[in-house]
Order: C-alpha cells, then sequence, then structure tokens
C-alpha cells in the first residue's frame, strides 16, 4: 500500500523518486537515503519524531495538496492515530519500490519480522495487563510494564 486515508477521508499517494529526496533534504533538513544507514536508524529517527516525518511526508504529497487545495496545518492535523499509522506504512512501501529490487527483498524480510516482533510485543502487553490483580497490588502490578514494552514504542519495534 503506497496510499493512506488522513484524518478528513482524503486519499494521498505517496511516491519516492530521486527529485523528491532531493526536495525533502532542501525543505527539511532531512536525507531519506540515509534511511538504511547504521541498522536503519534514519527511518527509527522519523518513527521517533511524528513532526518531522510529517515534515518529510508533506514535501512528499506537496502537489496533491496544492490540487486538493490542502494546506500544511491541514495536512498536518488530519495525521493523527490510524491515519498516522497508514501513512508510516505507505511511506515504507513507497521507500521500498524506490530501492534496486536486492534492498527491496532485505526491506520487505525486515518490514515482516518487525511487524512480527510488534505483534508479539502487543500481544505480551495485553496478557501482562490481563493478568494484573488490582484489587491486592494495583501500583506494583502497573510499575511493571516498562514504556520500552508498549506496542508501537521505537523500543519495543527495534530491528537490528
Amino acid at each position: 500500500m503506497r496510499s493512506f486515508k488522513d484524518g478528513a477521508g482524503r486519499t494521498w499517494d505517496v511516491s519516492i523518486d530521486a527529485w523528491l529526496i532531493k526536495q525533502v533534504e532542501s525543505r527539511t533538513g532531512f536525507k531519506i537515503g540515509t534511511l538504511l544507514d547504521n541498522n536503519m536508524v534514519g527511518f527509527e529517527e522519523l518513527v521517533k519524531s511524528p513532526v518531522l516525518f510529517v515534515d518529510v511526508l508533506f514535501v512528499l504529497c506537496g502537489d496533491q495538496a496544492a490540487k486538493f487545495p490542502v494546506t500544511e496545518e491541514q495536512f498536518f492535523r488530519g495525521l493523527t492515530g490510524d491515519a498516522l499509522e497508514a501513512a508510516y506504512e505507505a511511506f515504507r512501501e513507497a521507500f521500498i519500490s524506490f530501492c534496486p529490487s536486492h534492498q527491496r527483498k532485505i526491506l520487505r524480510a525486515v518490514t515482516e519480522k518487525a511487524k512480527s516482533a510488534q505483534d508479539l510485543a502487543t500481544e505480551r502487553v495485553l496478557q501482562k495487563i490481563e493478568s494484573l490483580d488490582l484489587l491486592t497490588e494495583p501500583s506494583a502490578s502497573t510499575s511493571s510494564i516498562s514504556a520500552s514494552e508498549t506496542p508501537g514504542s521505537p523500543a519495543s519495534a527495534h530491528v537490528g
């Protein structure tokens, strides 16, 4: 999936090419070309900073925004919750499609492994929550779930 719907129901198509990579770097300072460097730390940087990610995405979708028309503020406000998650997926797919075939195979494998890790982390946290005995030790029970175990957190989704 290289498209997503924002919170207002608008469909956006994400594509990446060399010209857009240059535009992203020029306008945001972020170098898409470094996403694969140092165990994919660039992807982690985007996940940790939704503002940076939406900045990058706005550059990639800028032509569409002008046609809707949608302001930068409207674009940003439309990306929360599930819409933001769908935008991440569309971006990841667009990036994978941009890469040469030998890298696409690796990136798809890493993506599947990361999804499996996130699903497993979600299940483990839900099991911990279900096993809590709130009548006996409410504060001790909830403190055993660390932020790094929360599904979707950078620490739980890191593969590498």
